[in-house]
């Protein structure tokens, strides 16, 4: 009597146990299965090449906005030098008609004070 045929057996596989354990097993297609490998290696390849050519792609975009942010970063902190430079400059003028006004009030005082000590 021949065992029951399991759950998930294919025709290929009942269709061996039912056969006469004394007969030569039968040939099994390799170049079958060497073919489907190949053509899933083809297919994967392919899919690698697209994935590889959409981030060349993506890299590109990446870089021509690093290059863009770079630029744009350094013009701010020229103008923002600029900005800084033109202060200071300004504050500098400032300073030195400050510096004169009182050079000129202080010599008016020692002139005003020459004057009364001269009297």
């Amino acid at each position: 009597m021949l065992p029951p045929k399991a759950a998930g057996q294919s025709a290929a596989q009942e269709n061996d146990d039912t056969k006469d354990p004394r007969a030569p097993i039968s040939a099994y297609d390799w170049e079958d299965v060497q073919q489907r490998v190949e053509n899933d290696l083809k297919k994967r390849l392919q899919e690698q090449e697209n994935v590889n050519k959409e981030l060349e792609e993506l890299m590109a975009y990446y870089m021509l906005w690093m290059k863009t942010i770079s630029e744009h970063e350094t013009e701010r902190t020229h103008k923002r030098i600029r900005t800084r430079m033109h202060h200071i400059q300004s504050s500098e003028k400032a300073l030195e008609q400050k510096r004169e006004h009182y050079t000129r009030v202080i010599n008016a005082f020692e002139s005003a004070l020459q004057l009364v000590n001269g009297q």
